[in-house]
């Protein structure tokens, strides 16, 4: 679906106003603590829901929040999720406060 396409179905177009919505407000929320040096790393998210906000415009791979969508095998994509931010930390040296962030393993 191009950005500016219209769903046919009228409940798909709430639900597309609702994913734009959640993608800005993460999308601010990842813009501020990019410029803390920060950074945002969403697990578990619909891969449905990803693709579709990918096609609309609304997620950006490259910006200060990365978005890794569900998948069969339970805790996969958290696992992924903090694999890549355990080596964002690691080439940005970033020391997280006490008793924060960093690999729970």
């Amino acid at each position: 679906m191009a950005a500016n396409a219209e769903p046919k179905s009228s409940l798909a177009r709430p639900l597309l106003e609702s994913l734009r919505s959640f993608f800005k407000v993460i999308g601010n929320y990842a813009e501020r603590l990019a410029a803390v040096d920060g950074r945002l790393f969403i697990s578990g998210v619909d891969p449905t829901l990803v693709k579709q906000a990918a096609q609309v415009g609304t997620l950006a791979t490259d910006g200060p929040f990365r978005v890794f969508g569900a998948t069969e095998l339970l805790g996969e994509s958290t696992h992924r999720a903090l694999e890549e931010a355990d080596a964002w930390i690691v080439r940005h040296g970033v020391t997280p406060p006490n008793g924060a962030g960093g690999s729970v393993r």
